[in-house]
């Protein structure tokens, strides 16, 4: 079984019934306490294993995500490149999804200094671009009232040296 845990209580339960049985004579009890034994020891080194390889790809996987924070905040700390970086961030985050649980106890301190390093660079991006429209919008509105003066002298039919200049 793969069941590590009902299989686990089963076994603990039939090592239990093991014990309220009584002898079936010394010879007997040591043939059929090997093959018992066995069967036990079988399943929880096969166990053991299995939380062993668990523990090495959680190891393997914390250090994956660790070097994807390094990444991470090497190419969007300073950056201005929005869509570059941007890019390479959601790149990033593509990576990090496909890697896997990194153990418990780091999940979420490494998602957090992770996310936190997009979030500080998405964060920044949107402040630039806000503040991009607001001079936009500003650069328009400036625009618009020259249009408007323009419009007002061209419809005021007046031809002289100071409209002219003025246009």
């Amino acid at each position: 079984s793969t069941d590590w845990k009902s299989a686990g209580q089963r076994f603990n339960e039939l090592f239990d019934r093991w014990k309220g049985i009584g002898s079936a004579g010394k010879n007997e009890d040591d043939i059929l306490w090997q093959d018992f034994n066995s069967a036990r020891q079988t399943f929880y080194e096969r166990r053991s294993k299995h939380f062993r390889d668990m523990d090495e790809q959680r190891a393997a996987n914390r250090q994956k995500k660790q070097a994807l924070i390094s990444e991470a905040r090497s190419i969007a700390q300073y950056s201005t490149e929005w869509k570059t970086t941007g890019d390479r961030l959601r790149e990033l985050m593509d990576r990090w999804k496909a890697i896997g649980n990194a153990g418990k106890d780091y999940d979420d301190s490494l998602w957090n200094e992770f996310n936190g390093i997009r979030q500080s660079f998405f964060d920044r991006r949107h402040t630039y671009y806000e503040e991009q429209d607001r001079l936009f919008q500003a650069n328009a509105n400036q625009k618009s009232r020259i249009v408007q003066e323009a419009s007002s002298i061209a419809g005021r039919c007046d031809y002289s040296p100071q409209s002219t200049e003025r246009m």
